[in-house]
């Protein structure tokens, strides 16, 4: 048997779960990096080698890693807790099944009705800009004189 990330319903909801599961470690990526430049204090920013790291060629300091420990503890709180609990997975699973049920419109279909959104919200714009006008002047020349 292959390794798999989800213990919980193998081979059920592997779409949904694998896209949660990488937006959710994007999302940590981005709070983890911040975190790193949010900690480039004088106490944070001590090369702890001396020298940058060969490959990145970035220095080894405190900061880089609190973050780097931080993203992989809430990555792999991520896996086990919330893409294998057994309520997250099965809402997860019945969204994937259900989404293939879904009949998607044609590009042509989609087209159409944003060109008669757009049209209609246009006109509402226009309408309600032409009467803010118009009261404008009405009020300003007949009732403020």
């Amino acid at each position: 048997m292959a390794f798999s990330f989800f213990s919980y319903k193998q081979d059920q909801g592997r779409f949904a779960r694998g896209l949660a599961f990488w937006l959710l470690t994007g999302l940590t990526y981005f709070g983890c990096t911040t975190f790193y430049y949010f900690l480039h204090w004088s106490w944070a920013t001590d090369n702890l080698l001396n020298r940058n790291i060969p490959i990145l060629d970035i220095p080894l300091n405190l900061a880089l890693v609190l973050s780097v420990v931080l993203f992989l503890f809430v990555v792999f709180m991520i896996l086990k807790l919330v893409v294998n609990k057994p309520s997250v997975s099965t809402m997860l699973i019945d969204t994937e099944t259900e989404m293939k049920k879904v009949t998607w419109p044609t590009w042509n279909d989609a087209f159409n009705s944003s060109l008669i959104v757009l049209g209609a919200v246009t006109f509402f714009a226009l309408l309600l800009g032409l009467s803010d006008i118009i009261l404008n002047m009405v009020f300003l020349d007949f009732i403020f004189r």
